[in-house]
């Protein structure tokens, strides 16, 4: 019998040597990966779109102190639902870079490794296992989401690296000097993204569930006061511009409350698209939750989570959202599925223990793995060809721009291309215009006769105009209906550079 047990401890060993191995590999590899696609793509148009176009003009015109500009002076259309912080963020390293475009994607890979070593500072606190923890850790650039957020331009990293900084503070300690200093990220988080706020619920949550009344009151006033100050020195040095904005576009894709109905086929579909580790492991985030003893023995990591799904239920209702929402989602889920190996280790039987572990690490593997073949290293694979042929990066704005010829007015639906011409952007976010088309037309109509008079030598679009098939994207996203057929009278196709669709003037 002892030599019977011998040989089952053996081949235990044997095996979660090997899953180990297996964790420790999928992990060096995504982490190589983005290491790789970020350092390459760093001075081109890799994962940038005309999304990418409105932080960057965002970030210029805050540079230029121009933070949330009039929405209509006359002659430029401005409207955006981005939170301060970010675009501050964004604009300190577009003035350090000197280009909006590498700027923020240096400033992505830098929140991106702070936020892997915040991550993984928690799972090692909460005894999980290393190699887990690497893999998990991982997951998250992994996943496209993560992906990319880690190598391009946007505001999404910012709000998460500070949120779980609170966490991770409050985990370690609830002296008051660290409960303030949670309060201070937490606060500071809010004022980086419109849905900021779960760090502060968990958090608080968390507190009163463990009847730290003080704590949570702690935490809760030092965040308040925090918002308050920032977004009320925002709102003055704006004059006014920052209350104006949020209350005029906060809400620019929700229509009515049917749109609520869509949130959670949203939040499945875009999990399934863009961050299938992640939908891989919620059931063990769920199982987590569930082996609490009790529902006041809930981790604030778990709670996070909760809150979080339910703001994505009502993020996603917003025609407006995409699969970027997904990161708090991706990393809570993450931070979860830790907590719950880190249990695993420290369950008294061994049977369990091993059981429990198993199940997690081959649940991990099979997660990353799947998102390490699927993300990272397809876009490796575009990417190495390139630059073994020593191709030169690809700038679609500037090649664009080099297009206009002095004192010619061009309209672009992507404001970068006025960045790389050194312009205010006629209209900051295509996608808010349809609100102001609605609200104010009239603030329209000058746009409108523009377009008619063909006083633009240069149409720049994200979209072709002339596939009704796609008549979609301007009544329910950019621009609106009206400037649509007005730009389908007078101009014509002139090619196609890059990304983007041209058009010059009808004859």
């Amino acid at each position: 019998m002892t030599g019977a047990a011998s040989e089952d401890a053996t081949d235990v060993r044997g095996v979660r040597l090997t899953i180990d191995v297996a964790l420790w590999l999928v992990a060096a590899a995504v982490v190589a990966g983005w290491l790789v696609l970020a350092a390459r793509h760093v001075v081109d148009d890799y994962r940038v779109s005309h999304l990418q176009g409105v932080w960057m003009a965002a970030a210029d015109a805050a540079a230029a102190g121009r933070l949330y500009p009039p929405i209509f002076d006359g002659e430029h259309y401005a409207g955006t639902r981005y939170m301060p912080l970010a675009i501050l963020a964004n604009a300190w390293a577009t003035a350090a870079a000197g280009d909006a475009l590498v700027g923020g994607k240096l400033l992505a890979a830098g929140l991106t490794a702070v936020l892997l070593a915040l991550v993984a500072i928690a799972l090692r606190r909460l005894a999980c296992p290393w190699p887990i923890t690497a893999a998990l850790t991982a997951a998250i650039v992994a996943t496209d989401t993560g992906l990319q957020a880690a190598t391009t331009v946007g505001g999404d990293l910012l709000p998460v690296v500070l949120q779980v900084a609170a966490l991770v503070v409050v985990v370690y300690s609830r002296r008051r000097a660290h409960l303030v200093a949670a309060g201070l990220l937490a606060g500071l988080a809010i004022t980086s993204k419109l849905t900021g706020m779960w760090g502060l619920c968990a958090i608080a949550t968390w507190l009163v569930l463990d009847r730290e009344w003080r704590g949570a009151a702690i935490v809760a006033a030092v965040s308040a006061v925090t918002a308050g100050v920032i977004l009320g020195a925002v709102q003055i040095l704006s004059h006014g511009g920052l209350a104006e904005h949020m209350l005029a576009f906060a809400f620019a894709g929700v229509r009515g409350g049917g749109t609520l109905a869509r949130g959670p086929n949203q939040l499945f579909y875009n999990l399934l698209g863009h961050a299938s580790a992640s939908l891989v492991l919620l059931p063990l985030a769920v199982l987590g939750a569930t082996l609490q003893r009790g529902w006041r023995r809930i981790s604030v990591f778990q709670i996070a989570l909760l809150y979080t799904v339910l703001l994505l239920m009502v993020v996603f209702a917003d025609l407006g959202t995409g699969a970027n929402q997904l990161l708090d989602l991706i990393v809570l889920t993450v931070l979860a599925v830790g907590e719950l190996a880190g249990r695993a280790v420290i369950t008294e039987g061994p049977r369990a223990r091993t059981i429990l572990l198993q199940t997690v690490s081959l649940c991990v593997v099979w997660a990353v793995g799947v998102d390490l073949v699927r993300t990272v290293v397809f876009d490796i694979r575009r990417t190495v060809p390139a630059s073994m042929r020593g191709q030169a990066p690809d700038r679609a704005a500037r090649a664009v721009a080099q297009l206009v010829g002095p004192g010619e007015e061009v309209f672009a639906e992507d404001p970068s291309v006025y960045v790389a011409l050194h312009r205010q952007p006629l209209v900051m976010e295509p996608f808010m215009l349809r609100l102001v088309d609605r609200a104010h037309p009239e603030w329209v109509d000058p746009l409108i006769a523009k377009i008619a008079d063909r006083r633009f030598g240069l149409v720049v679009l994200a979209v072709p105009l002339e596939d009704r098939s796609l008549d979609y994207w301007w009544t329910d996203f950019h621009y609106g209906a009206r400037v649509a057929a007005a730009l389908r009278s007078a101009y014509r196709p002139d090619g196609i550079r890059g990304r983007y669709f041209l058009y010059r003037p009808a004859p």
